[in-house]
């Protein structure tokens, strides 16, 4: 879903919307997809760290596509990706856990590596 322009990116707006439901803050949600959309491609810079990097992606991220958490895990040299079933794009209570013994093993290789 590309919502770079005009009534495209409107029709995106709502379509996040709907997904996430009432409780959403729409000045929040707006000022997220703007700095999406308005970001540059980072891949060239990725590319240059040489440092243990942890890419954490929700499958349902209805804001960036799992896809754009591959990429940016391919770009990174050694990157480990870990996409979580079921992660939109909060991070859930009842992953903490998980995410936590996945940066504690980060951790624990930087230190050795």
């Amino acid at each position: 879903m590309n919502l770079a322009i005009g009534p495209r990116r409107e029709l995106g707006l709502r379509t996040i919307f709907n997904i996430l439901g009432p409780m959403t803050n729409p000045a929040g949600v707006t000022r997220q997809l703007s700095a999406i959309i308005d970001s540059p491609d980072r891949t060239l810079g990725l590319q240059k760290l040489q440092i243990p990097s942890l890419i954490i992606h929700g499958d349902i991220d209805p804001l960036v596509p799992v896809e754009c958490g591959i990429a940016t895990a391919a770009a990174i040299p050694g990157a480990t990706l870990k996409i979580l079933e079921g992660m939109g794009h909060t991070l859930p209570l009842q992953l903490y856990p998980q995410i936590v013994e996945d940066i504690v093993e980060l951790s624990n290789y930087a230190e050795n590596a």
